[in-house]
């Protein structure tokens, strides 16, 4: 049967999550769970009235050529220990689609597993270039104007501007940074910007790990302020790296870098039929309907 949670199974969903997702967890499972988990989002399959798989479902807003959606965004999959293997999660994916397709004309979700979310009709549409730095090889400029103290609404500013040459992105608004901040610090992690002349020119999010800086979003303007926040990520670990979007071309910048391109988000059409009507095109699943987007795909988020 699947329902959606209650709030007396918010403490079994998290210790299946803390076993299961063990391995991706440096702070970030206690903050879902503190910040953005709830019974409303939470669709749960129980057999015998015992939860044995599990999913969450946020909403986003998606610019998408001009155009703003409300799409589902699906997050922590999962299904408990001793019942892997028995088709469980395909029920719950199956039944929580067909509402969703009710309700949303895209749904999303990472590509951490591409090959187990097609047979659902998700397609990978977006992915993300790894960039992969050492200190030495990020010219050097000093970090003064590398700052914490960013507000919210210069932070909120500098996306705006930054992804009016993309499209794919996730509406944003000033809470979205000011509880990503604290997303980030629950991570061992921080969010800077570069400031000059009481200007943000830029800013970085990222995380620390005990082998490198991982450095998930970086909003740039010009070359200088890449290198000074850059210079900032080396001053704490000597490998980098950093994800950005597939068009953005930093090997010239970084002749030296290793470039990796991954799968990142993948998405589901809902209903061909009103898309098409929506944007005046003719496409059947969820690849063609990004494949529409007039300017380079850029989407960073991992909720």
């Amino acid at each position: 049967m699947i329902v959606r949670a209650d709030a007396k199974d918010k403490k079994l969903i998290y210790l299946y999550w803390k076993e299961l997702f063990a391995h991706d967890d440096n702070g970030s499972i206690d903050f879902f769970f503190d910040h953005y988990w709830s019974e409303n989002n939470c669709f749960v399959l129980k057999k015998n009235n015992e939860i044995v798989s599990g999913l969450n479902v946020l909403k986003h807003d998606l610019m998408l050529n001009e155009h703003r959606l409300r799409i589902s965004f699906i997050s922590g999959v999962f299904t408990r220990p001793q019942d892997q293997g028995k088709g469980y999660m395909t029920e719950l994916m199956t039944d929580v689609l067909d509402i969703l397709s009710h309700q949303d004309l895209i749904t999303m979700l990472l590509a951490y597993n591409p090959k187990v979310y097609e047979p659902f009709g998700f397609s990978t549409v977006m992915s993300k270039k790894v960039v992969h730095l050492t200190r030495s090889m990020i010219p050097q400029l000093s970090t003064m104007g590398v700052t914490y103290q960013v507000s919210s609404k210069d932070l909120l500013d500098a996306y705006q501007k930054f992804t009016k040459y993309f499209t794919g992105f996730f509406v944003r608004d000033e809470t979205y940074f000011d509880i990503t901040k604290k997303d980030l610090e629950a991570q061992n992690g921080r969010l800077v910007g570069y400031v000059e002349n009481n200007q943000l020119k830029g800013y970085m999010m990222y995380t620390v790990s005990q082998m490198h800086i991982d450095i998930q979003e970086i909003i740039y303007f010009n070359s200088d302020t890449l290198y000074r926040l850059l210079n900032f990520a080396g001053s704490l670990k000597e490998r980098i790296d950093v994800s950005v979007s597939v068009a953005e071309d930093l090997s010239k910048l970084f002749p030296k870098a290793l470039i990796e391109i991954k799968p990142w988000m993948m998405a589901r059409l809902n209903d061909s039929n009103l898309f098409n009507k929506l944007f005046h095109v003719s496409v059947f699943n969820g690849a063609e309907a990004f494949m529409i987007a007039r300017k380079p795909l850029f989407n960073p988020d991992f909720l």
